[in-house]
């Protein structure tokens, strides 16, 4: 993916590969947030810097080549040099600003101009405004929440009175991104895939740690949330384009896309996740975890205490796939190929909570091909909630919870009523170095299809029914087996075309686990989490979480990411 030139262009593909010039810049001052970023007049240019040097740093730059006027998918007219339709459009100087709380700065270009020449009194307005967030945070754009990293720049685009023929259909938006490396070496194109479990995002990868979020919906008219297609086309020169399609409006349409960075690892060690505190050096939970590139395990302290105090620990035994007798087909051998490794935990909003979250992701060998893995763990600083599937799940301060994503399973041609077995050893230390708990048993949720894996002294597992498989919740079945020595449990999920997703949790219900000085004793039963449905910025057709899923009111639950987590084993 080759830096794209910022000189004035006509079409997308005539771009010419020179150094990019800045007309504004900003660089970051605040301790912890290293981003520069460059705002060019130019094609409404963004380059963004996340390790604050435009030079030789990794960057990624967006220009906006093009809107357009679509009937049926072509285009009836279109707008390729916003220069040249508004020659005074450029951007202002980046100011101080808030987002709720959080600072930012911000910058704006706007663009005035007539869409059909014949007609140059109608006139449309192009906006975009970019803003640097000092911290993490969060922004609407009408329905929709969307999270930003600190570092990251959300930018958002808006066109309003846009002439359209009557028998026009959609809207087209374009952006031509390239790429840089820190040796100064174009990237390689990018891709752009769902955002695992969030089938209402996607995520475009540029490589280097950068990113972009792309909502699946915006703002037409009225319509909130109005559907948003996404895609990426190389072009010829080796960048690429990235086109939104809108729906025709009558008066303007928005939309917010996120640029972020994610520092790629490198090490082979123990990542350890530390409870953080507040502005006034409280302690704000007690969780505390280790992430492992090797060693198929993963250890979650609720407590905070690893030394002394409860701790649970998950490694990963099996992923393996069955036919239908079931006889063992094939099974994956190697979650640490090449690169794999954790991400540095950085912190992010979640649906309106402060939360901690790493991601291991890459390939896997399974037989003579491969598939993608992907485990996000999010160790949630306050009170939030997430979805499995369709499934509310209320998340406390304190409590871990990871995403699991299992794609391009190589099934071979033809065959169905396969199955993937998906299993971790479970171990669970007690707080009384002298004391050896009994074996984990399964208790099965009839109505409320959430399995319990009780581990003794209140610490359990909460293993959803349900698994989300190809985009449709699916029921699932699962087990406490002994294999040898050691408790295994596992998984069974249907065979899937593209897909697998899912989310168990891992906690503790003992006083140890808990801040406030009312909290419950190991002896006392686990509360009630009967609950609300979310704040309005949850889906509207979010169910209430049931009251008797176990346990998720209690601070310091664990996800059973850990089982992902596992995915550094064998």
């Amino acid at each position: 993916m080759k830096l794209l030139s910022l000189l004035p262009v006509t079409t997308v593909v005539s771009l010419a590969l020179v150094a990019v010039s800045a007309d504004q810049s900003f660089t970051s001052s605040v301790d912890g947030v290293k981003t520069a970023a460059t705002f060019v007049t130019t094609s409404a240019g963004i380059q963004f810097c996340p390790t604050g040097d435009c030079s030789t740093g990794q960057s990624v730059t967006l220009l906006l080549s093009r809107l357009a006027e679509l009937k049926s998918g072509t285009s009836v007219r279109d707008v390729t040099d916003i220069n040249t339709a508004d020659g005074n459009a450029d951007w202002t100087a980046p100011a101080a600003d808030k987002v709720g709380s959080v600072d930012v700065s911000k910058t704006s270009f706007v663009a005035t101009f007539a869409p059909d020449s014949t007609k140059p009194d109608s006139k449309a307005t192009a906006t975009i405004t970019a803003m640097v967030f000092l911290a993490a945070g969060s922004v609407t754009n009408g329905a929709t929440t969307i999270s930003v990293p600190a570092g990251a720049i959300k930018f958002s685009a808006e066109v309003d009175s846009w002439p359209f023929n009557d028998d026009s259909t959609t809207f087209a938006l374009e952006m031509t991104a390239s790429g840089k490396n820190a040796a100064g070496t174009s990237l390689a194109a990018p891709t752009i895939a769902l955002k695992d479990g969030d089938d209402k995002t996607k995520v475009v990868t540029f490589g280097e740690g950068l990113f972009m979020d792309v909502p699946l919906t915006g703002v037409v008219d009225t319509t909130d949330p109005a559907t948003v297609t996404a895609d990426i086309t190389d072009i010829a020169d080796g960048s690429s384009k990235i086109v939104w399609t809108f729906d025709k409006f009558s008066t303007k349409v928005t939309y917010d896309p996120v640029l972020r960075f994610v520092q790629p690892s490198t090490s082979t060690d123990t990542d350890a996740f530390e409870p953080p505190k507040d502005d006034k050096g409280k302690q704000k939970i007690k969780t505390s975890a280790k992430f492992g590139k090797s060693g198929a395990r993963m250890d979650i302290c609720p407590s905070g205490d690893c030394v002394n105090g409860q701790v649970i620990t998950l490694s990963m035994s099996r992923l393996e796939e069955f036919d239908a007798k079931p006889k063992s087909v094939v099974k994956a051998s190697n979650f640490n190929k090449g690169s794999n490794g954790w991400t540095p935990l950085e912190t992010q909003m979640i649906n309106g909570a402060a939360a901690s979250v790493t991601t291991f992701a890459g390939d896997i060998d399974v037989g003579k091909s491969t598939a993608k893995f992907n485990l996000t763990a999010v160790i949630f600083q306050d009170a939030g909630w997430a979805m499995n599937g369709a499934q509310n799940l209320t998340i406390p301060a304190g409590a871990l919870k990871f995403a699991i994503t299992i794609q391009n399973w190589p099934f071979a041609a033809g065959v169905t009523g396969h199955t993937i077995k998906f299993g971790v050893n479970l171990n669970a230390k007690s707080k009384d170095s002298s004391k050896t708990l009994d074996p984990p048993t399964k208790t099965a949720g009839k109505t409320d299809k959430m399995d319990v894996v009780e581990m003794g002294e209140g610490m359990y597992m909460n293993s959803p029914a349900n698994a989300v498989v190809d985009g449709t919740d699916t029921t699932i079945t699962s087990a406490v087996e002994t294999v040898g020595s050691s408790i295994e449990y596992v998984w069974e999920f249907p065979q899937f075309a593209s897909k697998l997703y899912y989310d168990p949790v891992v906690g503790s219900t003992d006083s140890s686990a808990v801040i406030a000085t009312d909290a419950p004793t190991s002896d006392s039963p686990a509360p009630d989490t009967s609950s609300p449905s979310p704040n309005t910025t949850a889906p509207a057709t979010t169910p209430a979480p049931s009251s008797a899923m176990r346990a998720l009111s209690v601070v310091s639950t664990v996800a059973a990411g850990a089982l992902a987590v596992a995915y550094a084993f064998f």
